[in-house]
């Protein structure tokens, strides 16, 4: 087991400075393949937290992770019939074997817009905090924690009386 940090910053707000150093931080924990990530979400060098950069800092862990699983080699992705096919000048972006795999060769994001601006314009002008505290107030409204059985019930119960 290794104990690391990511997607933290000393930043004071989720601004680019966070996520500079959240991107940062996240792609050094898995390139030093850390097992036990910290300070998610963390600003101000830990002193506050923020539910906007905790979603924030999860989209950027799909993406490395998605970056750093690396290429499968196999037929399908060597394409060799589609290198045959293309010319030297043209491009591989209208042969059949790019337009049955594009969708998979890469990553799609959850919440950062890929949108054309006259598009994020119609669908609101949602800039990436706004997306991201829609995304977080939308998990914490879905969320349901189970309760705890009656056994550990009993034993929190009995700790707090025994420090009381």
């Amino acid at each position: 087991p290794v104990w690391g940090y990511g997607g933290a910053t000393d930043s004071k707000t989720v601004d680019a400075q966070f996520g500079a150093e959240a991107a940062f931080s996240i792609m050094t924990a898995f390139l030093s393949r850390t097992t036990l990530v910290h300070d998610v979400g963390f600003l101000e060098y830990g002193y506050t937290s923020s539910m906007e950069a905790l979603v924030i800092a999860d989209e950027v862990i799909d993406m490395t992770r998605f970056m750093l699983a690396g290429i499968d080699i196999n037929p399908t992705t060597l394409a060799l019939g589609a290198i045959g096919r293309v010319r030297p000048g043209a491009g591989f972006l209208a042969d059949d074997h790019t337009l049955d795999n594009w969708t998979w060769a890469q990553w799609k994001p959850g919440l950062m817009d890929r949108q054309r601006h006259e598009r994020w314009e119609k669908r609101g002008s949602k800039d990436l905090y706004a997306q991201a505290n829609t995304r977080a107030r939308k998990l914490l409204a879905e969320s349901e924690v189970p309760p705890l059985s009656d056994a550990v019930e009993s034993v929190v119960a009995a700790v707090l009386a025994a420090r009381g």
